[in-house]
């Protein structure tokens, strides 16, 4: 068994020092993306061994660098290492008070928001959704196509985005954006952004370093940012989506919804958070996941052509594009996505959960409050479960065909997915993300060639150490992509 090892560097508050106020502000910032080729907690971990803990202000963290301790504390201890910690944006002013799914407390609401969020994203209930995920697919494709041949490349992330946001609105509201240029989708963009940005550690210092608010309030107006953004900006815009989506004719989540309103004991601002949290959710993990894959896929023409012989093997047999349900026909391409997953994570480290009751493990206290941080950088890059962890490797899937939705469930020797959560904390939509995956996929290799732009008439490959920091999640900073029509598709 591992031990757990107390960090041995701590953050000492003292009222108006500034000193301790610009070196904690430098652990934040450094603490996940580093200042060079690792990010800190990395470093540490290699100092240090699995599972450590430091102190960051008024509130001592723990840091799993280990599947299996990760799956003891957060999986088999999950009924009391569940909670959230404290966050200025995502438990007050984003959450209003602690609703909805994401960031709230494990209370009767949350339980009852769960319970439906499980519902209205179950396999049968994504099944309805399919031929909706099937046709825009399709669009997005054609919209890629298109932009490469008209301006030499596309902004992949920028396309997927748009695919992924058509998805979650026409599901949640019955409504899509028409293209990049439609005004929906600029303000659907906006939002999800700025409260993703805000979503950062580094925006709520006050919260850990309280002795300093006061200083702290000189070198930030995050507060009156998050007011200003939540109460002038994103819930006029969602209100005015929900009574749209009540009046029109389309069945979507915002009817579901309000039909189990009064069982549930919901208010309309849990409904309210209940939506921002599926659109937020859904949108950019789902769209930097596939722009991750399509960048390292420009980097390896020769695996892109395996996994589009599979696709057309099946396309000649059937005559038609394959579904879901037929995964299994595709043992490669499914290795290839897991990887690339694995090789370029979106969510470096899992949103945090709190301790709710003091526990022991392996000899050492844990008491309640403290923060408990998963890091998926340094699970995705673990020698004792990986060979080569940092080396891209496409067949390293190759005999898991399990569903994205056993992958993270799974026990601490089977487990392979880590960015999807931990315990009851585990992403509601990760079976409805597998099938959007499954269809772009499908979909887009089955059509084009995804190829490095071009600058004059060279390829200009991707740098895929580098990265754009998005507050929670980490996306491609060099996003351009070429998709060339093939000339031997067979759809």
């Amino acid at each position: 068994m591992h031990t757990l090892i107390k960090y041995r560097e701590y953050i000492n508050c003292k009222p108006d020092n500034a000193t301790t106020f610009s070196r904690s502000c430098y652990l934040y910032e450094t603490f996940i993306f580093g200042v060079g080729e690792r990010p800190q907690m990395q470093v540490w971990h290699s100092k240090m061994g699995p599972i450590y803990r430091i102190k960051m202000g008024v509130k001592p963290w723990i840091i799993i660098g280990d599947p299996y301790i990760a799956n003891d504390i957060l999986k088999v201890k999950g009924a009391i290492t569940a909670g959230r910690p404290f966050h200025l944006y995502m438990s007050h002013y984003g959450a209003l008070d602690e609703r909805g799914l994401v960031f709230t407390y494990p209370d009767k609401r949350w339980k009852s928001c769960r319970a439906i969020a499980q519902g209205l994203l179950s396999p049968k209930a994504v099944a309805d959704k399919v031929e909706m995920m099937q046709s825009e697919a399709a669009k997005i494709t054609e919209l890629i196509l298109k932009g490469t041949k008209e301006s030499g490349y596309v902004d992949v992330f920028k396309s997927m985005q748009l695919a992924t946001l058509n998805i979650i609105m026409q599901t949640c509201f019955g409504i899509r954006a028409k293209s990049l240029d439609d005004p929906l989708a600029h303000t659907m963009f906006d939002l999800i952004d700025t409260s993703i940005k805000l979503s950062a550690p580094d925006q709520d210092m006050q919260t850990f370093l309280p002795a300093l608010s006061g200083l702290l309030r000189l070198f930030t107006s995050s507060e009156n940012t998050m007011r200003d953004f939540v109460y002038k900006k994103r819930n006029p815009e969602f209100w005015r989506l929900i009574q749209e989506a009540r009046e029109n004719d389309s069945d979507c989540f915002v009817k579901n919804i309000y039909r189990l309103k009064e069982e549930n004991g919901l208010e309309d601002d849990d409904i309210l958070v209940f939506m921002v949290d599926m659109i937020e959710a859904a949108t950019d993990t789902t769209a930097i996941t596939l722009s991750w894959s399509f960048l390292i896929l420009s980097h390896y023409p020769d695996v892109q052509l395996k996994v589009q012989n599979e696709i057309d093997t099946f396309i000649t047999k059937h005559n038609r594009l394959p579904v879901y349900e037929e995964r299994e026909n595709f043992p490669f391409m499914l290795s290839v996505q897991k990887e690339s997953m694995r090789y370029r994570a979106v969510i470096p480290m899992n949103l945090p959960h709190e301790v709710t009751k003091d526990f022991e493990y392996n000899g050492y206290l844990i008491p309640k409050g403290t923060a408990i941080l998963a890091s998926t950088y340094t699970l995705n890059l673990s020698e004792e479960f990986y060979d080569n962890p940092r080396e891209f490797i496409p067949e390293r899937y190759l005999y898991d065909k399990r569903p994205l939705s056993v992958s993270v469930n799974a026990n601490s020797q089977t487990r392979d997915q880590f960015v999807f959560g931990w315990g009851r904390r585990i992403c509601p939509g990760v079976h409805m993300s597998d099938v959007e995956l499954f269809n772009f996929w499908v979909r887009i290799l089955a059509t084009a060639r995804i190829e490095p732009p071009l600058l004059n008439g060279q390829p200009v490959y991707p740098d895929l150490n580098a990265y754009h920091d998005g507050g929670l999640t980490v996306g491609p900073s060099e996003t351009k992509l070429r998709f060339v029509e093939r000339h031997d598709r067979l759809i």
